[in-house]
């Protein structure tokens, strides 16, 4: 855990409940960390784990599972402080997952939201924008891309929605 005041990193001591590679994940609430997916093993095998950290309790919670296998998905936390996760490599849609969920921390519920666009789908670079929009850039897929997409969770009825670079 990094420790603004003093510049330094520490140990939690806290281990996640299974080891995995490139989940995504955020704060929710101030006190909530959430991890969905990620790879289990060497050869990049996608899970569903969905786990919640108490930061207050420092305990670990499975939750509802994630509904397709991903790992190396993009994600942002919506102004309704809900987490979605876009794409990703997944065993369900492998290298063209397009998939976008949204968790809701009220329930643990996922909503399924407007598809992504098709390619790349994972290992993308992103940067939430001031205006609550998120920049997702590169990506694999077959291939490198220097693609630029910009997503916003609001548009589209809260749909959410995909742009060029210029929107």
């Amino acid at each position: 855990e990094f420790v603004p005041g003093t510049g330094e990193w520490f140990d939690t001591g806290i281990q996640l409940p299974a080891a995995v590679n490139a989940p995504a994940i955020a704060v929710l609430n101030s006190t909530t960390l959430v991890v969905v997916g990620g790879a289990t093993s060497g050869t990049a095998t996608p899970t569903a784990g969905v786990w919640t950290l108490d930061r207050k309790s420092r305990t670990w919670t499975a939750r509802t599972s994630y509904p397709i296998t991903v790992y190396a998905p993009n994600w942002v936390v919506t102004a309704e402080g809900h987490f979605r996760v876009i794409g990703g490599y997944s065993s369900t849609g492998g290298e063209n997952n397009v998939k976008v969920y949204e968790l809701d921390p009220d329930t643990w519920d996922w909503t399924a939201k407007n598809d992504c666009p098709a390619i790349p789908t994972f290992y993308r670079g992103q940067c939430k924008l001031n205006d609550g929009r998120l920049a997702l850039i590169g990506g694999h897929n077959a291939g490198i891309f220097a693609t630029v997409h910009i997503y916003d969770p609001a548009g589209n009825g809260n749909l959410g929605a995909f742009g060029a670079v210029s929107d």
